[in-house]
């Protein structure tokens, strides 16, 4: 189980949320989920500071049906991470819809509801990364 958000661009091509997603580091890779012809699947993982757990999930995917409806743009990208990501992989995620809302203007959508974000829980004050520290306290 995961965290599901998909952002509508107002204004958006495949090129320019590409480009976008590329240009915070995300790699492309292949998905084992059957996605539309033309997707562009990418994955963000931290390797330098070892912050995430199983990082970001970002595809660049044609809508359609009521899909289109909702900007009436012709792309959305779609962010997911698994609910025992590290408190990083969920601020990346929600980062990453921030910066193309600011970008590009659009509708988020997603397990939250209508433009709301993926909530953080507060940090834990030890320098703990391991799972524990993932983990929304009491």
């Amino acid at each position: 189980m995961g965290r599901d958000l998909t952002f509508y661009p107002e204004k958006a091509t495949k090129q320019d949320l590409k480009g976008y997603l590329e240009g915070l580091g995300f790699r492309k890779c292949k998905h084992l989920w059957d996605w539309p012809a033309g997707t562009l699947n990418y994955s963000w993982f931290d390797e330098e500071n070892f912050n995430s757990i199983d990082g970001v999930s970002a595809d660049v995917y044609p809508v359609s049906g009521e899909e289109s409806q909702v900007t009436g743009n012709g792309w959305a990208l779609h962010v997911r991470n698994l609910y025992s990501d590290s408190w990083h992989d969920v601020k990346k995620l929600n980062d990453v819809l921030r910066g193309a809302r600011k970008l590009f203007g659009g509708t988020i959508k997603g397990d939250y509801g209508t433009n709301r974000y993926a909530p953080l829980w507060k940090m834990p004050t030890s320098d703990s990364k391991w799972i524990g520290s993932s983990l929304p306290s009491n």
